[in-house]
């Protein structure tokens, strides 16, 4: 009897050791993974899980038939990548305002 409980009261614990120790296998998922922003509709990304390179699905507006691609992702790591790509961006051009030059009166039409 007392074996019988013995055995009943250890076996749970060896098999919680057993798998515990068992490494688990990496899902599946292959290489290429298509990501899906929650936050909107139009965020398709592409994520290679072996490089963690990014693409973003993009459709080109200003060219006939408005193709769509996959754009590669500018990734910034650390200062010196960050300091990189500011060297390659420009500011928008201004709108004109639509306040007059200072000194100047606008007189109601």
């Amino acid at each position: 009897m007392r074996r019988v409980l013995l055995a009943a009261l250890l076996l749970p614990a060896l098999f919680s050791v057993v798998e515990a120790q068992s490494p688990e296998k990496p899902l599946d998922h292959g290489r290429y993974q298509i990501v899906f922003s929650p936050h909107a509709r139009a965020d398709s990304f592409l994520l290679d899980t072996q490089t963690g390179t990014v693409w973003q699905f993009t459709k080109y507006t200003n060219l006939a038939n408005e193709p769509m691609a996959w754009v590669v992702v500018p990734r910034i790591d650390n200062d010196m990548d960050m300091a990189a790509w500011a060297l390659t961006q420009t500011l928008k051009p201004q709108p004109p305002s639509q306040a007059p030059p200072s000194g100047q009166v606008v007189k109601p039409r």
